[in-house]
């Protein structure tokens, strides 16, 4: 029988496995597509990937299985206890045996907060759940405004070193005209400047592409040097005010953050009415079996009821309520800023917008007004500074544009996030809505 019982105790227990850590980084040094090297991404793959090969969520993932074995612990019985006690008879005389006693015992108080506890439990998990998917729609889209940042850099960068050419031509000219004596040596000299600040600011436009494209990188879970060529971002509209108002009266219903925290409440809400339960009087039954010193046997039945006079599980509620209070205070608090934070950013996106399309009516004017500039300054019909002022106007003009597009679509992306729209790259089974 020991042996029996013991294979009995034993058959269900689980054994231990090594699980060592890694020693070197996971990291591709390419994005690939079925194991074959891909030289192009677009926004959309861009962010499909990152939500597939983001290292820091696919670690959140495996959070869902802490909590979905917290709802398993939840659900299980309580153990029951088996106890033994033998006495051996030390002294001599007649009729005297050994004694023994057994008994077995349950406690059934878990009955009265099994249901609560195990409600608790599952309305944590789908609370880790959503707090998975609301960190996947936030890799989404950081992994697209990153995308239109080195775009944009790279846009920049084109544009820099086009100009940085175009001076360089300009300043062998007017060495020449230097040293024939045409030009003075303030108008060589200005030409000089900006054409090192142009190389410098073509220098830091590079450092932000290597800064940009490392984060990007990471979140695709490739090497920092990984190179890939981008396209370019798809055109976004902009919601007008009927569409915007639906969006935010829907805003409870879509944002995993939103719903995470409903999930939380109903957890905590759970735990308060078990811990009002569980300030009822335990209860626990028992079996017992005896034999004394004389030989005579006995069975019975025990109950043991504590008295809740001094703790009564008070502690436990006051923490689960002072939990629930918290926690709508919270949710309502998320919200708020939610709501506002939607508003805001709506309305500097019309205003960005305008300010975009007004330039983007004027950058022609200055495109021709720049080759004229060109064949006037080849005609020797207008001075050096006059030209450089030309030109350097519309390298900040366009330089602006790229930036305003950026912002622009930066915050329209933005904006999905906020009002509740599944990201791009985010699959419908897994946007947590």
């Amino acid at each position: 029988m020991p042996t029996a019982l013991a294979a009995v105790l034993l058959g269900g227990c689980a054994t231990y496995h090594a699980a060592p850590l890694p020693t070197q980084p996971d990291l591709a040094a390419a994005p690939t597509n079925a194991g074959a090297p891909v030289k192009t991404l677009s926004l959309a793959q861009a962010a499909r990937r990152a939500v597939a090969d983001d290292p820091t969520l696919r670690a959140a993932r495996l959070k869902i299985g802490i909590a979905t074995a917290s709802l398993y612990e939840a659900g299980l019985i309580p153990d029951p206890s088996l106890g033994y006690n033998f006495d051996r008879v030390t002294s001599s005389g007649p009729g005297l045996v050994n004694a023994y006693s057994a008994g077995l015992s349950a406690d059934l108080h878990w009955l009265f907060t099994r249901g609560d506890r195990i409600d608790a439990a599952r309305a944590a998990r789908l609370q880790q759940v959503l707090d998975v998917a609301w960190q996947s729609w936030q890799t989404s889209e950081r992994a697209q405004q990153l995308y239109v940042q080195l775009w944009s850099l790279q846009q920049e960068a084109t544009l820099l070193e086009r100009d940085i050419v175009l001076y360089r031509t300009r300043q062998k000219r007017v060495e020449h005209a230097l040293q024939r004596g045409d030009v003075t040596l303030n108008t060589a000299a200005a030409d000089l400047v900006t054409l090192t600040s142009t190389e410098a600011r073509l220098a830091q436009v590079r450092e932000s592409i290597i800064d940009a494209r490392s984060q990007l990188n990471g979140l695709l879970g490739l090497q920092a040097d990984a190179h890939w060529v981008l396209q370019s971002p798809p055109p976004v509209t902009l919601l007008n005010s009927q569409a915007l108002t639906a969006a935010l009266q829907a805003l409870p219903r879509r944002r995993p953050d939103l719903l995470a925290l409903r999930a939380g409440y109903r957890s905590a809400d759970a735990r308060y009415r078990a811990a009002i339960l569980g300030q009822f009087p335990t209860l626990n039954v028992g079996l017992t079996q005896a034999s004394d010193t004389s030989g005579i046997k006995t069975e019975g039945i025990g109950i043991t009821l504590s008295l809740p006079f001094f703790n009564g599980n008070r502690g436990q509620i006051a923490i689960t309520r002072a939990t629930r209070r918290e926690l709508r205070a919270e949710y309502q608090a998320r919200l708020d800023t939610a709501a506002n934070q939607a508003l805001a950013l709506a309305a500097r996106l019309h205003t960005i917008d305008a300010t975009r399309r007004t330039l983007e009516t004027r950058l022609p004017e200055l495109r021709r007004l720049a080759k004229n500039a060109d064949r006037a300054f080849a005609a020797g019909d207008l001075g050096g500074a006059s030209y450089v002022d030309i030109q350097s106007s519309l390298i900040e003009r366009e330089l602006e544009a790229i930036r305003l597009n950026q912002q622009h679509l930066d915050g329209a992306i933005a904006l999905d996030t906020l009002l509740g729209h599944v990201p791009t790259g985010v699959p419908a089974k897994a946007s947590g809505v």
